[in-house]
């Protein structure tokens, strides 16, 4: 439980950066969800890569989030 307290923490800043940077560049209305899908897989990549996954594969799941990103909020 503390642990977690301290990672939540610890994850503040940069996600507030993130967060930031996003809400300077698209609609209001999409800030959160932006954020929130942009996060999950940037954590979701990172975890695989801790996991020994190839950089091969990683790149490709983050080509097809990009592409699943474009899809959902260009408009």
């Amino acid at each position: 439980e503390q642990a977690c307290a301290l990672a939540a923490e610890q994850a503040k800043e940069p996600r507030d950066q993130i967060r930031n940077y996003i809400a300077a560049h698209a609609p209001t209305s999409d800030v959160d969800r932006i954020t929130d899908y942009l996060l999950l897989n940037l954590r979701g990549l990172s975890a695989y890569a801790r996991l020994g996954y190839t950089q091969k594969k990683l790149i490709d799941c983050a080509r097809t989030a990009g592409r699943a990103f474009v899809g959902e909020f260009s408009g």
